[in-house]
């Protein structure tokens, strides 16, 4: 819980406009645990110091960037 607001307020403060967001689960066999996933889709490529952001962010067990 509250890993939305998180998100929102760090590329809010950053100025990154989201364009879209998807939410989601994903059970994770190794642990048996249950993960909260999270895709975004951004007006501009995010830059590295948002990401190294992210990345710090309590709760947050992984970030990745894709450019398509």
């Amino acid at each position: 819980p509250g890993r939305i607001g998180l998100v929102g307020r760090i590329f809010g403060d950053a100025g990154a406009n989201i364009a879209e967001m998807v939410i989601g689960r994903k059970h994770d066999a190794a642990s048996g645990r249950t993960i909260a996933v999270m895709v975004l889709k951004l007006d501009d490529p995010p830059r590295q110091k948002l990401l190294e952001q992210l990345r710090r962010g309590p709760g947050i067990l992984g970030v990745a960037s894709v450019e398509l």
